[in-house]
């Protein structure tokens, strides 16, 4: 089965601002490093990053644990976003966000390509012994 157009823009997306994220963090923020906590929130970044940027990756090619993985780092992201955003227009971008992408991301045509894509790759192995 093809990949939906949704799948292949979430992914993208979620890449190119990976991307943008990393290039930010490590781009000066770095050398300001003074505190215990500073050193924490930039870890759990580059670990949440990398984490995103994995699943996306996987979700292009058709990895269902992807999708969910990507989907349960992002509900728990917006619930702890809930508590610790400054601004409501921070968390209400988020959720919005959160809904929108969690939508696409179960809709019926992407759960046949992540549910087909499990299956190729197993005929695929297979064929290969």
């Amino acid at each position: 089965m093809h990949r939906p157009t949704s799948v292949t823009f979430i992914s993208v997306f979620l890449l190119v601002m990976c991307a943008i994220n990393f290039y930010t963090i490590g781009r000066g923020n770095w050398e300001r490093v003074t505190t215990h906590l500073f050193i924490v929130s930039h870890l759990e970044a580059l670990v949440g990053l990398t984490v995103t940027a994995i699943c996306a990756l996987f979700m292009l090619r058709g990895a269902n644990w992807a999708r969910w993985l990507y989907i349960g780092q992002v509900v728990i992201g917006t619930v702890a976003l809930a508590f610790f955003a400054n601004s409501l227009t921070v968390f209400a971008v988020g959720a919005l966000k959160t809904v929108v992408f969690t939508f696409f991301l179960t809709k019926k045509d992407a759960q046949l390509f992540f549910k087909s894509g499990a299956k190729n790759r197993t005929q695929l192995s297979d064929t290969a012994i």
